[in-house]
């Protein structure tokens, strides 16, 4: 049994045991509520008795109709929950390495935005993270970043994950990793203005197999774009998160035919490393 079945068993008691919960608070409004219709009939006049009897109607009125919305939000609490019991920081402040054959990583995310590429609209693609929360597109440079500003600032999210870079590199809008940095003091300073008590966490610009940089020679400036949005994160006291290793691991079994998309498979890995900065970020 692999860890995505496992995860599906743990929803599947999960769901079971809030439905349990549900047709008990059915069963026991359906046995309370003739009891409290007598008593008030019988002249209380307390106020108490014919209180709890309305809010407890209107309890079991609804249910029925947001039994599956109330156990989805249960059922994502306890996920929440359990999740960063298991997540956490050691002694030394660095985060705990995160088991994703026991964590639900997904659920650890909130109260953020994702902003990016094709590469970080998977996150929403494969229904990892909430598509109102994932702005990314193909063919998006960091430039589009302030096109969604508006919407940003409206959300007012906590976190921001830029996750840009792949057609910053190609599209030929910025020679060096000089003129990207420029670009992207830009955008950190836009961002920073429209929320100012959130916090960015930039991932590195994944690489690309040698096969695609052969195709598109554009890319082989990567390591050079790269270095840029760390210096840029750093002048700007944001977090910069480096990729590099996992994508060394991964690239040979988890890269896409051309080369530079990824397979569904690294999101959790790639998650996994974005929160453990969070997470450490958070905490300093």
């Amino acid at each position: 049994m692999d860890k995505y079945e496992r995860q599906k068993m743990k929803q599947k008691r999960r769901r079971e045991e809030n439905l349990l919960s549900a047709v008990f608070l059915l069963c026991l409004g359906g046995i309370l509520l003739p009891v409290m219709a007598n008593l008030d009939a019988a002249g209380d006049k307390t106020g108490v008795v014919r209180e709890f009897p309305v809010s407890l109607a209107t309890l079991t009125d609804r249910e029925p109709q947001e039994v599956d919305r109330v156990l989805a939000a249960r059922e994502e609490a306890d996920r929440q929950k359990e999740s960063r019991e298991q997540a956490g920081l050691n002694a030394d402040g660095t985060a705990k390495d995160i088991n994703l054959e026991e964590v639900d990583i997904w659920s650890l995310f909130s109260d953020y935005v994702v902003l990016g590429d094709s590469r970080a609209y998977g996150f929403s693609y494969y229904d990892f993270l909430r598509e109102d929360r994932v702005f990314a597109d193909g063919g998006s440079t960091v430039r589009d970043a302030l096109d969604v500003i508006p919407t940003v600032q409206a959300l007012a999210p906590k976190h921001i994950y830029l996750c840009y870079g792949l057609n910053d590199t190609g599209i030929g809008y910025w020679a060096n990793g000089d003129e990207y940095a420029e670009e992207l003091r830009k955008v950190f300073k836009a961002l920073k203005e429209a929320c100012p008590d959130a916090v960015i966490i930039a991932s590195s610009i994944l690489p690309g197999t040698e096969a695609a940089y052969q195709e598109s020679p554009g890319w082989r400036k990567i390591p050079d774009f790269d270095a840029a949005l760390k210096k840029v994160c750093e002048e700007f006291g944001e977090t910069y998160v480096d990729n590099n290793p996992l994508a060394a691991e991964c690239m040979e079994d988890m890269w896409g035919p051309d080369g530079v998309h990824l397979d569904q498979e690294f999101y959790p890995l790639w998650a996994k490393n974005l929160y453990m900065a969070t997470l450490e970020r958070d905490n300093q």
